[in-house]
């Protein structure tokens, strides 16, 4: 069987695709994104959902971006794809929030991917539920995730990278069709398609951490240690999110029986409490979990160190009335009249 018919069957066959609804691609012009724009283009009528794709210039690459967007917007075209190209400052905002220009670069990303979810699920009439956001990323994007966030130092959770499907903050769920191929898979769907894309030079770079994974330190692993590294530790992920999901029950059933959760007059959860003493008596796996979910909920997603969780954790333990622990971003842990509140920032 050629690798296009292959991929092709498997993203059918996954259950990711909204049948009847409407898909939101992200489109970076890159052999990936092609790749997938390709197989979900031809799948459009036998799923029978709209299609959608989304470029976004983060303002950083000048002419060299302007024209992976031109190539965008040319390979859209010749498929009768929608396409929707938005710029964004991706340098500013990192500066301005304090992020490096890759994780502001992602943020930007995934809410550019959100506002053209909302945006069409209001235009075409599809609820919000039956849309979904699609991203390019594969094994080898997986495995990089392992290695990267086990060298920060990431906690059993995050061991489990990047999975096949994961809610959204801005209320959609994101979908990774081509997760379980390796990029090289990907590369030869291309060539045997015919596909041109287009090559970030970024990711040359040795200044981003991913970039010296992939570059330098799989290469060492697959060549004097593991040949088949990148499947091994994909598996890996595979086996934390099993037991990932497993805690995350755990923790969405304590939400529900004794979290109270405050919301502003607009629906934004603001501030989460529950009384100090049954946060005590849950487990020790529990309590740090909840701690993180719990600032998800109110809107802090990213950058949360064990450092962070250790001083919530802390506080708690003390039981004192007027403790505060800092997180990210300005959101907080309080200990106040016995309960232990989450603030947003």
């Amino acid at each position: 069987m050629k690798i296009s018919d292959e991929m092709r069957n498997a993203v059918k066959r996954s259950g990711l695709l909204p049948y009847g609804g409407a898909v939101v691609l992200g489109l970076s012009g890159g052999a990936d994104s092609c790749c997938l724009l390709d197989i979900l283009s031809g799948l459009q009528g036998a799923a029978d959902f709209q299609l959608l794709a989304v470029h976004l210039n983060h303002g950083i690459r000048g002419a060299a971006a302007e024209e992976d967007a031109q190539h965008c917007r040319e390979i859209c075209a010749a498929m009768d794809v929608r396409f929707s190209l938005l710029d964004a400052d991706v340098p500013g905002y990192a500066k301005s929030a304090g992020l490096t220009v890759e994780e502001a670069g992602r943020l930007a990303r995934y809410e550019a991917f959100s506002q053209e979810a909302r945006e069409l699920s209001a235009r075409s009439g599809v609820p919000a539920a039956r849309v979904k956001i699609a991203v390019a990323h594969n094994l080898n994007d997986r495995a990089e995730t392992v290695l990267m966030r086990l060298i920060r130092g990431t906690g059993p959770d995050g061991l489990a990278s990047i999975g096949a499907r994961r809610a959204d903050m801005g209320g959609f769920e994101i979908i990774r069709p081509l997760l379980s191929f390796s990029r090289e898979e990907i590369e030869a769907y291309c060539q045997e398609k015919n596909l041109t894309y287009c090559t970030d030079e970024t990711n040359e770079e040795d200044t981003y951490l991913r970039n010296r994974i992939r570059m330098e330190l799989l290469p060492l692993l697959k060549e004097r240690y593991n040949e088949n590294i990148v499947e091994g530790l994909a598996r890996y992920a595979g086996a934390a999110a099993q037991d990932r999901a497993y805690f995350e029950d755990i923790v969405t059933q304590v939400i529900a029986d004794k979290v109270h959760i405050e919301r502003d007059p607009e629906g934004l959860a603001v501030r989460a409490r529950m009384p100090l003493p049954q946060f005590e008596a849950l487990d020790a796996a529990i309590k740090p979990r909840l701690i993180r979910a719990l600032f998800f909920a109110l809107g802090l997603t990213q950058d949360i160190a064990a450092v962070h969780v250790e001083g919530a954790l802390k506080i708690a333990a003390g039981g004192t009335g007027g403790k505060v622990a800092q997180f990210p971003r300005g959101y907080e842990v309080r200990i106040r009249q016995g309960q232990i509140e989450f603030l947003r920032g």
